[in-house]
This record gives C-alpha cells, sequence and structure tokens, in this order.
C-alpha cells in the first residue's frame, strides 16, 4: 500500500512511500529515491497491455448447438424464442448451397408458422457507456429465382435501437444455380442512458420461404476507458510526479 504524506522515498522493502521534507532533504539519497521512483512509474506504465472489447453477446454466431446439419425448430443456445409459440431454425453451410458470414452456421427466423418469429436474448448495459451493435443478416429467394415481396427483418434492443430491414432483394442460397448476394451488415452506435438489462430481439412479422437470417452478432463497449488503460495513467502519473520532484531538486 502507497503511504501518502509530505515528500517521496523507498523503504528497504522496496514500498514506495512518503518522508517529511526535512527528512528527505538532509538525506544523500534523495535523488537516487526521486530517480528510482520515476523508473517505477514508467515501468510500471509500460507493462499494462491493453485490453479488447469482449463481445455482450453469447453464441452470436448461432454455432450451438452444433450437429452438423440444419436444424428444424430448435432453440440456440444463450437464446430464447418469443414466447408466442414461435420456431426458429438454424442453418448449416451447404444446405442449398447454404453460406454462413462466421463459421458454419446461421439462424432462420421462421421455422414454424406462428408471427411474429424470432428470438431474442437478455444483456446487461451501464449507464453512460457507448456501446456498438453490429450484426449480418440476408435473404433467400424462391427456388425458381422469384424474390419474396416485403419479407422484413425487425430488430430492437429495449427502447434504445430499433429498426427493420426488408431482404427481398437478398439470397443466401445457391440453390438450382441462383446468384446470391454477400451478407450485409448493420451496425448502430448508442448510448445506455442508465444501467439495467435490456432484450435484444430479431423477428420477422410474417412469412413463409426465404424468411430474414442473421448472423455474427456482436456488442461491444466503445467508449468506456478499460481498467487497466486508467492503471496506465496512473503509472506515468507516478512518473510525472517523481521527475517533477527530481527536477525541482536540481533546481
Amino acid at each position: 500500500m502507497v503511504l501518502l504524506r509530505a515528500d517521496l522515498s523507498l523503504s528497504k522493502k522496496g514500498v514506495i512511500e512518503m518522508k517529511s521534507p526535512s527528512r528527505l532533504e538532509s538525506s544523500g539519497a534523495a535523488h537516487k529515491a526521486r530517480r528510482m521512483f520515476l523508473l517505477t512509474g514508467l515501468l510500471f506504465a509500460a507493462a499494462v497491455p491493453p485490453t479488447a472489447h469482449a463481445n455482450l453477446i453469447q453464441n452470436g454466431s448461432f454455432e450451438l448447438p452444433d450437429r452438423d446439419t440444419t436444424q428444424v425448430r430448435v432453440t440456440p443456445t444463450g437464446w430464447q424464442l418469443l414466447g408466442n409459440g414461435n420456431a426458429v431454425d438454424i442453418i448449416h453451410a451447404g444446405y442449398y448451397g447454404a453460406f454462413a458470414s462466421d463459421g458454419v452456421q446461421f439462424v432462420d427466423l421462421i421455422g414454424g408458422g406462428v408471427f411474429p418469429s424470432g428470438l431474442k436474448q437478455s444483456v446487461d448495459l451501464l449507464a453512460g457507456v457507448t456501446y456498438h451493435l453490429m450484426f449480418d443478416y440476408n435473404g433467400a429467394t424462391y427456388l425458381d429465382g422469384s424474390h419474396t415481396v416485403d419479407r422484413m427483418l425487425e430488430y430492437a434492443l429495449g427502447s434504445l435501437v430499433s429498426g427493420s430491414i426488408n431482404v427481398d432483394d437478398l439470397n443466401a442460397f445457391a440453390w438450382n444455380n441462383h446468384p446470391t448476394t454477400p451478407w450485409q451488415t448493420k451496425s448502430v452506435i448508442f448510448t445506455a442512458p442508465s444501467s439495467g438489462t435490456y432484450e435484444l430481439v430479431f423477428s420477422t412479422p410474417d412469412g413463409s420461404h426465404g424468411s430474414p437470417y442473421v448472423d455474427n452478432v456482436r456488442l461491444e463497449e466503445v467508449a468506456r476507458v478499460p481498467e487497466p488503460f486508467a492503471t496506465t495513467l496512473l503509472g506515468l502519473g507516478i512518473a510525472g510526479l517523481g521527475l517533477r520532484g527530481f527536477s525541482g531538486r536540481r533546481r
């Protein structure tokens, strides 16, 4: 524990302490102590690595459960159905030429005939923190190559984020040699007004074949100073104090 008094020195055990100005001025080791204190601060700051932002979403690429095949009317790990009797499917890469955005699986928001159909996941957010929500989406044509009509993907995160996307012109399947379209990415940056649990929902209001598909869901912090970085700043501050005291002593 660092004890704060009036000035700086090092104890025999290597603990940074403070001593009274009179004792330090009379000590022949004052310059050496300050130099060591400066070096300690710089090494402390340099030794702290940056922290990567973690994805707050569980199973955002719908890789679980993994049964190496397309799964009908299944609940992805970490997610919940809407609770109205709806169902979703997990599509495995290669199914009618399908390809995922991330990994080998993605979710089909329609797995039955109950609407709205989709899934949700609860996440804890902190007041004043800025977050980045990202997800990839795609659609599908009919077997004859014709496009769906007014097929909508709806998304919401509590009352903080909401929107809808038309997927009629998209196609993630290569059946009958029909052209496929790349996965598209939706990106939203927002700040949580209060701490609490919010519900992330992906759904579609109606449809049958060619439902919206979702993959690679991410939610990350973007504007809170990570603890290791704050510690680095503290180390630099300690180094600055040592340098200031050393320079003052030379004068």
